[in-house]
C-alpha cells in the first residue's frame, strides 16, 4: 500500500494519504456490525492508515428509539484502539448534538467546547486528540468565540491541531485569523467538486491541508451501486437528492467513464479517483523556493491533490538532465523533475515491465476528469 505520509498544516500531524472515516461503524449505512467494525480499523493500522475519523455525534442522530446513542461512535473506536494508541492519529468532532426530538443542533460556546472535549477524551480512553474539529460552526455564535476556546484546549495539551468541518471561506478566514488551522474538512470527490472554487485555492493561501470525506461519492464511484440498487429506510443516502430513483440512473452514466479508465489499467473503479496511488512517475512540486522560485530559477508550480491539497513528494531523480544546477544529485529541487525509476508491467497495461512508462499521476487525474466530464453534468 502506499506510505508515504504528509503534514496536516501548523500541527505538525504526520498522515498517510488515505484515511479511515468510523462514521458507518455506528450508523447512516444500515446496521453496522461491532466486532467487524472493530477488525476494520485494527486491519486499517496493519496497512499503514493511521488517520481515523470518527465525531461524538456518529450514533445519535435521529430518533433516540432507533440510535445507538451520543457517543457510541468515539467508544468503538477507543476500544478497537486499545493497545494500539501510538500507531493512530484521531480526528474527533464536536458540535452537532440531538435536540431530544430527532433534530440536530449545533452549540459553538465555549463552555461547550470544554465539556464536549473532556468528555470526548473519556470515550476515547486517551489524554490527548490528535486533530479536533468544529463539526459545524454555530451561527449564534462568533468563530473567533468558538476558535478561541479550541485555541486554549491546545494551550492545555488536550488537543494537538485544530480543524474546521464544513466551514466556508470567510468562517475560515476568520479562524485562522484566531488560531493555527492546521485542516478544514468537506466533501470532495469526482462528483463533488465545489471546494475547487474557493476552499482550495484559499487552502493554498493558508498553507494548510484539506481533508475530504466521502471521496468515492458515498460508494457511488467504486461501481458497486447499479441503477436498480434501492436503499433501505436507514441509509441516508435515500435522503440525497444523487441518490434519488429519479437521480441515480442519470448519474450513474457518469461513472462510465471511471469505469472504462479503470478497466484499461486493470484495476477496480474504487482505486481509479486515487492517481496518487498508480505505480507512476509523478511530477515533483516541491522546491527549495527562495523568493517563490526554485534554484534553477523557475517558478514553482502547485497543483491540487483530488485527496489532500498538499505538495507532492520530491522526485528522486530529475529527468532534465541540464536544466537545473541540481540535475545531477539524487534530490533535484526542480519542480518539473521527474523519477526515473520503471513501473510495474501492470501499471501501463505492458507486459515489457522494463520498459513500461505510465502517465504521471497528473495526466491520469487529467483524463480521468475529461472521461467523466463528457457526461451530462450531476443532478
Amino acid at each position: 500500500m502506499h506510505t508515504s505520509h504528509v503534514t496536516l498544516g501548523a500541527g505538525g500531524l504526520r498522515v498517510g494519504p488515505i484515511g479511515l472515516g468510523c462514521m458507518g461503524m455506528s450508523q447512516f449505512y444500515g446496521p453496522a456490525d461491532r466486532a467487524g467494525s472493530i477488525a476494520t480499523v485494527r486491519l486499517a493500522l496493519d496497512l499503514g492508515v493511521n488517520l481515523l475519523d470518527t465525531a461524538d455525534v456518529y450514533g445519535a442522530v435521529g430518533a433516540a428509539a432507533d440510535t445507538n446513542g451520543f457517543g457510541h461512535n468515539e467508544t468503538l473506536l477507543g476500544e478497537a484502539l486499545r493497545g494500539r494508541r501510538d500507531r493512530a492519529v484521531i480526528a474527533t468532532k464536536f458540535g452537532a448534538r440531538p435536540s431530544g426530538d430527532g433534530r440536530v443542533v449545533y452549540d459553538g460556546t465555549p463552555a461547550y467546547v470544554r465539556s464536549a472535549c473532556e468528555a470526548s477524551l473519556r470515550r476515547l480512553g486517551t489524554d490527548h486528540i490528535d486533530l479536533y474539529y468544529c463539526h459545524r460552526l454555530d451561527p449564534a455564535v462568533p468563530v473567533e468565540e468558538t476558535v478561541g476556546a479550541m485555541a486554549e484546549l491546545v494551550a492545555e495539551g488536550k488537543v494537538t491541531a485544530l480543524g474546521l468541518s464544513n466551514a466556508g471561506p470567510d468562517e475560515l478566514r476568520r479562524a485562522a485569523r484566531t488560531a493555527p488551522i492546521s485542516a478544514p474538512q468537506s466533501e470532495y470527490s469526482l462528483w463533488e467538486r465545489g471546494v475547487e472554487d474557493e476552499i482550495l485555492p484559499l487552502c493554498r493561501k493558508l498553507g494548510i491541508a484539506l481533508v475530504p470525506y466521502s471521496p468515492l461519492g458515498r460508494a457511488a464511484l467504486t461501481g458497486r451501486v447499479g441503477p436498480g440498487t434501492r436503499l433501505d429506510g436507514d441509509d441516508f443516502r435515500s435522503t440525497l437528492p444523487k441518490f434519488s430513483p429519479g437521480n441515480l440512473p442519470h448519474n450513474l452514466r457518469l461513472v462510465d467513464g471511471l469505469k472504462r479508465f479503470a478497466r484499461e489499467r486493470g484495476a477496480p473503479p474504487a482505486r481509479s479517483p486515487w492517481p496518487g496511488c498508480w505505480p507512476s512517475r509523478t511530477p515533483s512540486y516541491r522546491s527549495r523556493a527562495r523568493n517563490g522560485r526554485s534554484s534553477c530559477g523557475r517558478t514553482p508550480r502547485r497543483r491540487t491533490s483530488p485527496w489532500m491539497a498538499t505538495r507532492s513528494p520530491r522526485s528522486a531523480r530529475c529527468s532534465r538532465r541540464g536544466a537545473c544546477a541540481a540535475a545531477s544529485t539524487a534530490n533535484c529541487p526542480c519542480p518539473g523533475g521527474r523519477s526515473t525509476r520503471r513501473a510495474p508491467a501492470h501499471a501501463s497495461g505492458s507486459g515489457d515491465g522494463a520498459s513500461a512508462r505510465p502517465p504521471t499521476a497528473f495526466q491520469c487525474r487529467k483524463e480521468l476528469s475529461q472521461a467523466v466530464r463528457k457526461r451530462a453534468p450531476i443532478r
